[in-house]
């Protein structure tokens, strides 16, 4: 079976092309975050090790299936940040180094299944230098050995490696396949079903971190504290709250990413009760702060901090300093406007 979630296309494709022999050394997954990349990723190694593929789908009952699922094949390999030190900061480009060893692996013999596969997370990370090793690789490739880059930023990826990967888009989900999924799959109740698909917003993968780790909740609730909080606080809080962004940054930068991800669900659902359309608010469990916030901020405001956001996000991946984007970016929060104005 297929493991990801509602990309019958994608998976279409991969099945085909096996059916047909004509699989590529090389793949490009392409899509919005956590909406499945990984998980895909991980169905081509399967198929391409599989003992008992029956229409072009992996069995996933035969050992090299559940050793790939398990996490623990030897010719199955993820490649992503990862830790520089062991709690130290993590690192924010992948390095020559991982790509200097999947190129010396790639042209070994499979160990214990039929194909040797190399998964980047996150290429859009890799160094330049990384990128150019990778590019001889990718220029040669050795048999019974297959690339796959996953990515939600193709565009900062090489022309030169794009070129040469099949690439493969995966898309959000409709509200209607997550919360299906999430009761066939997961056996969700429907409510907390229909919760989970309105907070993903189609990112299937946020819905089943949600529902495995309570934690990833938990975050979301403090984050929209901590910003209502700062709006009515002073600049020696907003430069804390800047300090204790930057160093979640440097040790977890999704994590760090993901708040200010948050910040924008917020702004965004403020714009939506300005202008009387709360239904369609996002965060609906702070409704009626929303409401009694709504009134104080102009649309100016409210879309200026928007683009403040989106402007630190990006300047985030060019690896500015963090620390200073984000203390411009607290001190910019914006003050009540007083009386409701357009």
């Amino acid at each position: 079976m297929w493991r990801v979630a509602g990309q019958e296309q994608a998976v279409r494709h991969l099945r085909v092309s096996f059916q047909q022999g004509r699989l590529s050394h090389a793949y490009m997954l392409v899509g919005p975050p956590q909406v499945g990349k990984g998980a895909l990723a991980l169905d081509l190694a399967r198929l391409l090790n599989c003992l008992a593929v029956e229409d072009g789908t992996p069995c996933d009952a035969c050992n090299q299936c559940r050793r790939i699922a398990a996490g623990n094949h030897a010719d199955v390999r993820v490649i992503g940040l990862g830790q520089g030190v062991e709690g130290g900061p993590q690192r924010r480009e992948i390095g020559i180094g991982a790509v200097r060893l999947v190129s010396s692996q790639a042209h070994l013999k499979p160990y214990e299944g039929a194909n040797r596969v190399f998964i980047f997370e996150d290429a859009e990370l890799l160094s330049e230098e990384a990128a150019n090793a990778l590019l001889k690789t990718l220029e040669e490739p050795p048999p019974q050995t297959t690339l796959i880059l996953v990515t939600s930023q193709e565009d900062r990826l090489l022309p030169t490696i794009r070129s040469r990967c099949r690439r493969v888009e995966l898309r959000l989900l409709s509200r209607d396949e997550t919360v299906g999924y999430l009761e066939e799959a997961r056996q969700v109740e429907r409510e907390e079903a229909e919760r989970l698909a309105h907070l993903c917003g189609g990112r299937i993968g946020w819905a089943l971190s949600a529902l495995d780790s309570p934690q990833l909740m938990e975050r979301r609730i403090s984050e929209l504290d901590r910003l209502i909080s700062l709006l009515d606080a002073g600049v020696e809080q907003r430069f804390h709250a800047a300090g204790d962004l930057a160093a979640l940054y440097y040790r977890e930068r999704k994590e760090a990413v993901e708040a200010l991800e948050v910040w924008l669900t917020w702004w965004r659902d403020l714009m939506l009760t300005r202008e009387g359309a709360g239904e369609w608010v996002y965060n609906q469990e702070y409704r009626q702060s929303l409401e009694e916030r709504g009134g104080g901020y102009s649309s100016r405001q409210i879309t200026d901090h928007i683009n403040a956001i989106l402007d630190t996000l990006r300047g985030l991946e060019r690896n500015v300093n963090p620390r200073v984007s984000l203390e411009a970016l607290t001190l910019s929060l914006p003050k009540a406007a007083g009386p409701r104005q357009g």
